[in-house]
């Protein structure tokens, strides 16, 4: 008689993972083994291994993961929720990639703060093979159902994204709903907002789905119909009071209607629910300042500081806000104290060091210590001059004013013309020159400088584009080149730039210097703005030069 020997099988649900890269973040030993093992019964060969979050961030800098599982708390430094934040502001993470969140602890807190930084899924401990067999093969379903319309969106490629998603629903697709959800996404970034009303007033008569009543919210708001969109977010809300962002668009809504109170209001609930978004207690605690409500100011910014300490979204504007909430409370000391814990901080962070030395100035002044304002005013510039990147534009701003109340007038013109002219068509920024201009008292002053820079870099484009378009291209391309090298932060003009290197090769051929250069360019103006209204049009122009 033969005997047949039986090897014990893998479920029939096993998710195949074989060949896929994987890392497993776990500070705890015997969790994280278990966790290896359970992988391993799936078929994984290598499984790579993290203990904290910066040896995490770090493998995932340098190596493409397919699946990571991350325990929320890994003792000292970044906490899991920090470690996908940072991975997904950097792009170490792809559409495909699937990312779970493990805890322990399962208190409302951190689930929602977990949560709002959108992993794939979530696991409680303990948990059994069995239950992560399942979710992980139901994820990679997903992902592969998605991967086609997500590829296509992350390309900026909106017209074959939304052909392919049209494609997919009439396949009737078990995750239906996903498709749609994507449908009304693309139909939002190709700018047809009429087309995309419909579509999304047409997916509610089927229930009052969350993301499709905040995508017609944001349709409302956009064609400023802001009373409609307030009260779209408001039945949302009253649907399910967990969809964080709608709480965030409605004091967005309020506030642009100019109703500042309550727009504090909505986000006080919103940090009741979920209190470590280190985003919304920044933008609770500057809107309760310019209320006048120092006491929730003051704890929304100390919160904001705290989580902030190993965050991405650690600012110096968290420092100096609390500060001077601090000072204004009689808490001299402890504002200080804030400042000088804000130095420390930030001393490797150029623009985080300029901010933090002027606050310091202005509170120094305030308390009529003038030799430490001008000490803190002093350092800023030294920083400014060492370091002459281009900052954000309130610390530019700001500085430029220190300056001009400092007697070094000319330098602070310079950083607020070249402002203006990397930003000639942004009306936010030029509302920042103008007012620093009115708070100096120099109001005409300040219109005459914003009129000129901004006809200055008109005619500098316009120069440019008259050579594209009588066919001088090889002039051209020389001329952008010099206006970028001028205005390496104008998005029209790197987007012209890339135009006229792109134009010269399809009626020559192309180069690889020359599509580097369009690389560079493109990357400028999807950093300045990814939703700028020619980029789709040149990455696709891009391409074909690629292919062919």
């Amino acid at each position: 008689m033969i005997v047949k020997v039986i090897k014990a099988s893998k479920s029939k649900q096993s998710p195949n993972l074989r060949g896929k890269n994987i890392l497993v973040i776990e500070d705890y030993d015997y969790f994280r083994i278990a966790v290896k093992n359970m992988l391993t019964f799936f078929g994984v060969k290598a499984i790579d291994e993290a203990v904290n979050g910066e040896e995490a961030i770090n493998k995932m800098s340098s190596k493409s993961y397919d699946l990571v599982m991350c325990d929320y708390n890994l003792g000292p430094g970044k906490d899991g929720q920090q470690v996908l934040e940072e991975v997904k502001y950097r792009n170490y993470i792809t559409q495909s990639t699937i990312f779970i969140m493990i805890t322990a602890d399962n208190s409302m807190d951190k689930f929602m703060g977990a949560m709002e930084y959108k992993p794939d899924d979530y696991l409680i401990k303990p948990f059994t093979r069995e239950t992560l067999e399942k979710k992980i093969k139901n994820l990679i379903e997903r992902k592969e159902l998605l991967r086609g319309v997500e590829k296509a969106i992350a390309d900026g490629d909106y017209a074959r994204a939304l052909a392919k998603c049209e494609s997919d629903i009439s396949e009737k697709p078990r995750n239906l709903a996903d498709f749609y959800r994507l449908k009304g996404e693309i139909l939002f970034k190709m700018g047809n907002h009429e087309e995309t009303e419909r579509f999304y007033t047409n997916i509610m008569t089927l229930g009052k789905l969350p993301w499709a009543m905040m995508g017609l919210a944001r349709v409302k708001f956009v064609t400023e119909r802001h009373e409609e969109a307030r009260g779209l977010l408001e039945k949302l809300i009253a649907v399910n009071n967990k969809v964080m962002a709608a709480y965030d668009f409605l004091a967005e809504v309020l506030k642009k209607m100019g109703k500042p109170l309550e727009a504090q209001k909505v986000l006080m609930s919103a940090v009741a629910i979920s209190p470590k978004e280190i985003r919304r207690q920044k933008e609770l605690g500057q809107l309760s300042y310019d209320n006048n409500d120092l006491a929730v100011a003051e704890k929304s910014l100390k919160a904001a500081v705290k989580q902030g300490k190993n965050s991405r979204f650690k600012s110096a504007d968290n420092y100096s806000m609390l500060a001077n909430i601090l000072i204004d409370k009689g808490a001299r000391e402890e504002g200080i104290a804030v400042l000088n814990y804000g130095h420390r901080e930030f001393h490797n962070d150029r623009e985080g060091a300029i901010q933090i030395a002027m606050s310091e100035s202005m509170v120094y002044t305030r308390l009529d210590r003038r030799d430490k304002a001008k000490e803190a005013i002093d350092r800023a510039v030294d920083i400014a001059r060492n370091h002459p990147r281009k900052g954000s534009a309130k610390v530019e701003v700001d500085l430029a004013k220190a300056l001009i109340l400092q007697g070094n007038a000319e330098m602070g013109r310079d950083i607020l013309r070249r402002l203006i002219q990397n930003n000639h068509e942004d009306t936010e920024v030029l509302d920042l020159v103008r007012q620093a201009f009115r708070d100096l008292r120099l109001e005409a002053e300040g219109q005459k400088l914003v009129d000129t820079a901004v006809d200055e870099v008109i005619a500098m484009n316009n120069e440019g584009a008259r050579l594209v378009r009588e066919g001088d291209l090889e002039k051209a391309i020389k001329y952008f080149q010099k206006a970028t090298e001028v205005l390496p932060d104008n998005k029209i003009i790197n987007a012209n730039a890339a135009y006229a290197h792109i134009l010269y090769m399809q009626q020559n051929k192309p180069n690889t210097a020359y599509l580097i250069k369009v690389r560079v360019y493109l990357d400028r103006v999807n950093r300045l703005d990814k939703d700028y209204k020619d980029l789709q049009k040149l990455r696709s122009m891009y391409k074909m030069l690629m292919l062919g």
